[in-house]
């Protein structure tokens, strides 16, 4: 079994040119689609009792739900950066994301 260690933002977001980005945010005036990128720091529980490869992935789906929460409660905004007056999670792959806009349009 796994817990996380820590959180890096590492890799860089990439800014995304394409897709299909909906400004519904009031006082917005403009909206970007970030391709955001984390990497978790997962530390072992010593305990040969779980597999390791689905503890890991529990570990990383507990932190994308967390993430998610995180957005949809607005905790991710900062008086650091007043611009930012929203964050939304569009999925888990932009591919499919950008795949999902096409068909939607």
């Amino acid at each position: 079994e796994f817990v996380v260690g820590g959180i890096v933002s590492k890799p860089d977001d990439v800014s995304v040119n394409e897709g299909h980005c909906t400004n519904s945010s009031p006082g917005a005036d403009n909206c970007f689609i970030i391709d955001g990128r984390i990497t978790l720091l997962l530390n072992p529980i010593n305990d040969i009792s779980y597999n390791s490869t689905v503890s890991a992935q529990a570990a990383m789906d507990a932190t994308q739900f967390n993430l998610e929460e995180s957005m949809d409660d607005d905790d991710l905004l900062s008086p650091n950066m007043p611009e930012v007056i929203k964050v939304q999670y569009l999925g888990d792959n932009l591919a499919e994301f950008l795949a999902w806009g096409e068909s939607d349009v």
